[in-house]
């Protein structure tokens, strides 16, 4: 990525742990870049590995339908299912896909579906299940994560630069367009379950001969 008159420019274009699909900022070419019509746009993805976390029946907030798991690192949208050495809370089951709400830090609630944890619309807990149960939270592995670049000259119709790359593992995709005859550029993220950690860096080559 090396030119005359190169400039590096980093913008997190894909927030940070994704947890679901979505498109990128539109990323406007003429005032990022001055008019320049050569660029380099990469995305780089570091997959997270699902952790388990572990709560008890003194941990279930009944009246808020949450639950504390202290330092958990999960984000909204996150898939899991849970286990128990007893009985889970009320209105929960083993063997069933839960999205997760962030509350804050420490604490989580659970949606149906994703659209659900986007909402904020939580599942009612009746109870805090068996005393002495150790409850687990497991997320669900990585599945469907891939990366599309796409282009527009009025922001409004997307047409495909490159095809989706599929993220299985840690990595990056990178196009370089040497002459552009567009405005706009975005990447559209695709993701079942799991969480991705993605990043964007546009490198700007230099103005047009």
């Amino acid at each position: 990525m090396s030119a005359n008159n190169a400039r590096i420019i980093e913008k997190n274009i894909f927030g940070l742990l994704a947890t679901q699909g979505g498109d990128s900022e539109i990323i406007d070419l003429f005032g990022i870049a001055g008019g320049s019509s050569k660029f380099s746009l990469q995305a780089v993805y570091d997959v997270q590995a699902p952790t388990a976390k572990t709560f008890d029946a003194d941990e279930v907030d009944v009246a808020n339908d949450s639950v504390s798991v202290p330092n958990h690192g999960y984000t909204t949208g996150f898939k899991v299912q849970l286990t128990s050495t007893g009985t889970l809370p009320g209105g929960l089951a083993t063997s069933t896909d839960y999205f997760l709400i962030v509350v804050d830090a420490n604490t989580l609630k659970f949606a149906t579906s994703l659209a659900n944890a986007i909402a904020g619309t939580a599942i009612n807990i009746t109870n805090q299940g068996s005393g002495g149960a150790v409850n687990t939270i497991t997320g669900v592995a990585l599945a469907g994560a891939s990366v599309t670049f796409r282009k527009s000259n009025d922001g409004v119709n997307w047409i495909d630069i490159q095809a989706a790359t599929a993220i299985t593992v840690d990595g990056s995709v990178m196009i370089e367009q040497p002459n552009v005859s567009y405005r706009y550029v975005k990447a559209v993220k695709a993701l079942t379950s799991g969480q991705v950690d993605l990043k964007g860096l546009i490198c700007v080559l230099g103005d047009a001969a």
